[in-house]
């Protein structure tokens, strides 16, 4: 590497450096912990004993800024055809977390295949098994889901089928009834005639 010295050198800076607090985090719940300078005129940061405030002099050298322990710049990547301008001597990969699973999983295969240093996925092998696990289980489930709704609307259609034979067997008595009893009528009429 061309900035080996100046990493070391940051490195051992990073070791020194003090962390960075705004004035009453550890005290006020609705103060968040990142540092913001302190404002008040009587404010007790910056006397002897009390938190560093932060300057200029504790950033990193201008050179190795931003980059990774190895040296590498790390960039965003959010889809496969990203992967084809990097350099891996020169770039970092960092997997977006906006990405999807099968997305993911091919670009994690790319960056194999082009031997690009991925940051965020330390193993790619497990990380590529747990994907394939997970793809698994929801195709699974999701075609579980499918057949109980096939099941579900058979059973409605066997039950609609029923009804609609039920219906037209009730029908059929009333008709067959209707035509007893005019029968009976009629033969109560001809019985009384003669």
């Amino acid at each position: 590497m061309a900035h080996e010295k100046l990493l070391e050198l940051r490195r051992r800076m990073k070791k020194k450096k003090p962390r960075f607090v705004a004035q009453c985090a550890h005290k006020v719940k609705e103060v968040a912990p990142k540092w913001k300078r302190p404002r008040g005129m009587h404010s007790k940061i910056g006397q002897r004993g009390r938190r560093k405030r932060a300057r200029v002099g504790y950033s990193s050298p201008a050179l190795v800024k931003h980059l990774t322990i190895g040296g590498l710049l790390p960039v965003n990547i959010l889809n496969v055809a990203m992967l084809a301008s990097l350099d891996k001597t020169k770039h970092a990969v960092i997997v977006s977390g906006k990405v999807g699973m099968k997305k993911r999983k091919e670009i994690i295969k790319e960056c194999k295949k082009l031997g690009l240093k991925m940051s965020n996925i330390p193993d790619a092998d497990l990380h590529l098994k747990s994907i394939d696990e997970k793809l698994a289980k929801k195709k699974e489930t999701r075609q579980q889901k499918e057949k109980a709704k096939a099941a579900k609307k058979k059973e409605t259609e066997k039950k609609k089928k029923e009804k609609a034979k039920e219906e037209l067997k009730e029908t059929a008595s009333t008709a067959e009834e209707k035509e007893m009893a005019e029968k009976k009528e009629q033969d109560k009429l001809l019985v009384t005639k003669g």
